[in-house]
């Protein structure tokens, strides 16, 4: 029974390693650094949640006024537009 606990507190353990090393680099240099455009334009990325937003150029974040122009930008950048 004790060999079994220990073999799932090394995996636990495995898992969770692998976990932090996936995790991006968030240190002072290597941050990634969010932008946030609402139909081409600047904004803040804490406003995204008010608008219909994709993240297909991470860490660009493309917002628009509606679901529909966002549809259709995401369609063009999966088309190479």
């Amino acid at each position: 029974m004790l060999a079994a606990a220990g073999v799932v507190g090394v995996l636990a353990g495995a898992v969770l390693a692998v976990g932090i090393v996936m995790q991006p680099d968030t240190t002072a240099g290597g941050r990634d650094h969010i932008r946030a455009f609402l139909e081409g334009q600047p904004i803040d990325a804490q406003d995204t949640s008010r608008y219909h937003c994709h993240d297909r150029e991470y860490p660009a974040i493309r917002c628009f006024r509606s679901a529909a122009d966002r549809d259709a930008d995401v369609a063009a950048r999966e088309d190479g537009g």
